[in-house]
């Protein structure tokens, strides 16, 4: 696999601020490591009637656990094409341009499913090839979900798509901290909900997500599923090889807000992954 132009994206601790690398390094280290059947007697039940509420570090809803919440959630557990993976083996292919066609919308930012979420209103499109996508909504993670040749990203923003049929395509992207400020990050940022205090409320900004993505757009593509309860698997992900950039303020501000919201790695099993020539 070409390592590309990653080496120089990986995020690095700040010196001046050693309570960054603290904030995100803290999260897979304080993920608790269970046994498969440690505790057993204590898991929940799973429930087919109720939505059960989830964590990334709870005592008894943590991720290692998630399976075991509800019946709803059993891919979690048993799913054999789960997300994240470690991005380590590519097919170096001929892929198809992603062309975004994002535009000033209407969202909605909340504080919900564990993860800041920007719902994206109007008819924000994604082209991949022959195949278009709609927007629906951002969500922000961090540690980043996803791993490239084992090392880890600061924060991960995901942009949700569906086709005409309601297939998901999720295209990802990593972040790398330099001196100049996201414009659209900041508007998002002025507008987080209070986690506990506010759950679900909404609050109402203007954004184009095209500030979001990177300028240089090749991807890696594989199937995996949702990062998150129920763990739904036939989902699309693109995921570029070029982070966004922002400030050290503005990944600070986020990483405290989001806590530890990244879920640990799942196995490739004979999946096979993508990497386009560009």
């Amino acid at each position: 696999m070409r390592q590309s132009e990653y080496n120089e994206h990986l995020f690095r601790p700040v010196e001046s601020d050693a309570m960054l690398a603290k904030y995100v390094l803290s999260a897979f280290a304080a993920l608790p490591l269970l046994a498969a059947n440690a505790n057993a007697q204590d898991a929940p039940k799973p429930t087919p009637s109720a939505t059960p509420t989830w964590s990334y570090d709870g005592e008894n809803d943590n991720q290692e656990r998630w399976g075991d919440l509800s019946v709803d959630f059993s891919l979690c557990l048993l799913g054999l094409n789960q997300s994240p993976i470690n991005i380590a083996y590519t097919e170096v292919k001929d892929l198809p341009k992603i062309v975004p066609n994002y535009k000033l919308s209407p969202a909605h930012v909340q504080y919900k499913d564990n993860a800041l979420i920007v719902t994206i209103d109007g008819q924000n499109k994604l082209k991949i090839g022959t195949q278009s996508y709609r927007l629906t909504h951002l969500a922000f993670h961090s540690p980043g979900d996803h791993f490239v040749l084992g090392q880890f990203f600061y924060a991960e923003i995901q942009f949700y798509h569906v086709d005409k049929k309601g297939n998901p395509l999720v295209l990802s992207t990593f972040v790398k901290v330099t001196s100049k400020p996201n414009e659209t990050l900041d508007v998002i940022l002025q507008h987080m909900p209070h986690k506990k205090a506010e759950i679900g409320k909404a609050y109402d900004i203007e954004i184009d997500p095209t500030g979001l993505l990177p300028e240089k757009r090749g991807y890696y593509s594989y199937k995996g599923s949702l990062t998150t309860p129920p763990c739904t698997e036939n989902v699309e992900w693109r995921i570029l090889k070029s982070p966004v950039e922002l400030t050290e303020l503005q990944l600070k501000s986020l990483a405290r807000y989001l806590g530890r919201n990244g879920r640990m790695q799942q196995p490739v099993y004979n999946r096979t992954i993508l990497e386009s020539k560009d």
